[in-house]
């Protein structure tokens, strides 16, 4: 499960949406006019307009009316029929019939306004941003809507609903393509590219953009206009995706761009961008000589990314062996510039010069003092197996930095290090028993974290109630902490016991929400659902109808298997929040999930289907869903090819995701490419280690099984039945199955 803030109901976005409504306030009477009723009586029939008058024969028109006809005629009779319910106050009934009306004639402008001005007169912001993002949809060439769905979707972060949009717009049949409105569109579209990570589309986009600025008459662009455009847009990191992409002209254009728009020293970072042009232009030297001008000019606004350009420069050219003496002598010209020296002590360690690296960090560290030179200091020290000056450099890094964030990757080295966890782990020991007053917090801290990372939890325990004693204020991150090592470890009922603690703690009254929800995944967890549903019930009292608190309420029953219950929940959660708000979305998206699961639980697998392509018509790019309706498809054998093209694309957003690998190798075997299913379902097993893991093991089992390997298939047979019947909540028919494979293979 995703993790979630907690915040109260939202309702800040009607304030977007009322502005969009006055605009919209005067509505085409003209188009309105037409009966109350959709005209769908068979010929020959008579039409009653209204209950009790007298039918109303109907016309036999010698010219039939087409398909368009008749549903222009009932969109309009829905519309007036909104009209009068509206005028009667009915507004439930209004903006069903004003939805009918949008079924007979997408395209309905009249409609649509008053929809949307109806809905935020009644403050339904929910309904104004869906027919605001409808009708943007339906009339790509109508500015006002496009502009106002494009501002609230973003407002909103749904950036792809966004970008829905204004792809329609800019390819609408007719647009001109040379316009100022088809550049702006452009730009943004570029702009949410970049964002959402589709660089092909985005570069495509830019050279647009670019093209206008560079001609700007041939686009329709006034100086005013194109004036924004350079101040607004960030040529540097345009210049960056297209030297990603290759478009090494582009990228060459748009740096220049960027320096003629600087002021102060522009051509330092220049000569940088140039040099990434030459090398991708396999121009080495020209790249080697326009690095140094940014070296030689003392600047750091590159950072580390200059030198390790100069890296690959000197790599390129077969002269790797310089780059060390070059950066010696630019630190000597240079002493000032801490990225280089700390650059450079970094390239002494890896090459074992280690006393060379230390000396350097130490002189460094007493003119500017840098987390990166405890870090540095930090894997010298581990790599001697000094245990004293290692905890000094950790402690004195995380009193500088404030969290340990750097130093995790030096943690995992320790772990991994027998001898000198063992002398840290001691350390550790003595702190325990030391009295508050003597120890040093950030000393303490570190081995106290170390200690929990190790799963030395007995030992961790102390230490983090030890600093606990010694300074209050951090109490809410060593609750934290203590409770998450319990977890790592798996020790559920310990987590819960310490959130809790961390929920009753007076000080720590703002967040004790968050500590009851987090207390109430481990209480679940730990089997204890009666303590788990009064902890997130406690939540609920201070923060009520919080959609991330219900969701985890309904969890809690899912979990435990009281399925009625979950589903009821669920259900209520979807209905209740139907706002295109991002972070409620996603809520409501995982409840979804969640409830179509429980429907496959009791074997409907087509009302988990139903679920599932509902929210895939709503958002086919969404990844989870790919993945889930793809596997629930394959399992039953059934759109295999869609199936796979649909677990491909959650493949390809989580390449590591142990159950979308499964469904891969899934999907596979049930087309009969066995061999092919094979790697997938052993990586999917490598990766998942959790929760499902014996049907993992059980369809790498059949795949071995087909692919005529069977002392593996067995083995893997053998490990699904036994990680099922550890299983919490085992699955009878998966262990039947399993028993069955195995006595028929026994022999």
């Amino acid at each position: 499960m995703k993790g979630f803030m907690i915040t109260s109901r939202p309702g800040w976005w009607l304030a977007g949406i009322v502005g969009l409504a006055l605009n919209l306030s005067t509505t085409s009477r003209a188009w309105s006019q037409g009966p109350a009723e959709t005209a769908t009586t068979p010929a020959g029939k008579g039409v009653q307009f209204q209950e009790f008058e007298d039918p109303v024969e109907l016309l036999d028109p010698l010219q039939k009316r087409t398909p368009a006809d008749e549903a222009r005629i009932n969109a309009m009779a829905a519309f007036a029929r909104g009209r009068i319910l509206e005028e009667r106050e009915d507004y439930r009934g209004a903006i069903s019939a004003y939805e009918k009306a949008i079924e007979f004639d997408p395209t309905a402008l009249p409609v649509y306004k008053t929809l949307i001005s109806l809905a935020t007169n009644l403050r339904r912001g929910d309904l104004a941003i869906k027919w605001i993002t409808r009708a943007a949809e339906a009339n790509p060439t109508e500015l006002l809507f496009v502009q106002q769905a494009v501002r609230i979707l973003v407002e909103t972060n749904d950036t792809k609903g966004a970008v829905r949009i204004l792809q329609k717009a800019v390819s609408a049949p007719n647009v001109d393509t040379h316009s100022a409105r088809y550049v702006d569109f452009t730009r943004m579209l570029a702009l949410m590219y970049l964002e959402l990570d589709r660089t092909d589309e985005a570069v495509a986009a830019l050279t647009v953009v670019l093209e206008a600025l560079a001609k700007p008459e041939a686009y329709q662009l006034t100086p005013q206009l194109v004036d924004t455009y350079r101040k607004e847009l960030d040529f540097e990191k345009i210049g960056q995706v297209f030297l990603k992409a290759k478009k090494t002209d582009q990228a060459l254009a748009a740096f220049q761009m960027a320096a003629d728009l600087k002021k102060g020293k522009p051509h330092a970072n220049l000569s940088f961008n140039l040099a990434q042009v030459y090398l991708q232009a396999d121009k080495p030297d020209d790249a080697l000589n326009e690095l140094q001008k940014y070296i030689n000019a003392q600047t750091q606004s590159k950072g580390r990314a200059a030198y390790d350009l100069l890296s690959e420069i000197l790599m390129k050219l077969g002269k790797a062996d310089e780059l060390i003496p070059r950066l010696e002598k630019a630190a000597e010209n240079d002493a000032r510039n801490s990225i280089l020296q700390y650059y450079l002590a970094d390239l002494y360690a890896g090459a074992n010069r280690l006393d060379d690296a230390e000396a350097l960090y130490k002189k460094t560290l007493a003119a500017t003092v840098d987390v990166q030179g405890y870090v540095g200091l930090a894997g010298i020290y581990r790599r001697q197996e000094r245990a004293e000056p290692l905890l000094e450099a950790l402690a004195k890094g995380y009193g500088e930095s404030g969290d340990l964030a750097e130093f995790a990757g030096e943690i995992k080295e320790i772990i991994a290090s027998p001898k000198l966890l063992e002398k840290l782990l001691e350390q550790a020991t003595q702190i325990s028993r030391t009295p508050p007053a003597k120890v040093d917090f950030p000393t303490g801290y570190i081995l106290a974290n170390l200690s929990g990372s190790a799963k030395k939890m007995e030992l961790a325990d102390k230490l983090y109630r030890l600093l606990l004693s010694i300074k209050k204020d951090r109490a809410e991150v060593l609750y934290r902490e203590l409770g998450s090592h319990y977890f790592d470890s798996k020790q559920y009922a310990e987590a819960g016991q310490i959130f809790m603690e961390a929920a009753e703690d007076d000080d720590l009254s703002d967040s004790r929400p968050q500590n009851l929800l987090m207390a109430t995944r481990a209480l679940t967890l730990a089997d204890k659902p009666d303590q788990a549903l009064a902890a997130i019930m406690a939540a609920q009292a201070m923060i009520p109808n919080n959609p991330m608190l219900r969701f985890q309420e309904a969890w809690v029953y899912y979990y435990s298997r009281q399925l009625d219950e979950a589903i009821e929940r669920l259900e209520k959660l979807i209905a209740d929040f139907p706002q295109p708000i991002p972070q409620i979305r996603e809520i409501v998206r995982q409840s979804q999930h969640t409830l179509s699961n429980i429907y496959v639980l009791r074997g409907d697998n087509r009302k988990g289907e139903e679920i599932l392509e509902a929210i895939f018509e709503e958002d086919p790019d969404d990844e989870q869903v790919n993945n889930d309706l793809g596997y629930l498809y394959a399992d039953q054998g059934k759109n295999l090819e869609k199936a796979e093209a649909m677990i491909r694309k959650a493949v390809t957003a989580k390449p590591e995701n142990g159950a979308y690998l499964d469904s891969l190798g899934w999907v596979l075997f049930k087309q009969g490419k066995y061999e092919e299913a094979i790697p997938w379902l052993e990586k999917a097993v490598k990766n998942q280690q959790g929760v499902g893991d014996e049907t993992l093991f059980e369809h790498l089992a059949e795949a071995y099984d087909r692919a005529k390997q069977p002392e593996k298939a067995l083995e893997a047979w053998k490990k699904s039945l036994e990680l099922a019947e550890k299983s919490k909540n085992p699955d009878q028919k998966l262990i039947e199955r399993v028993k069955a494979r195995l006595e028929k293979n026994k022999n």
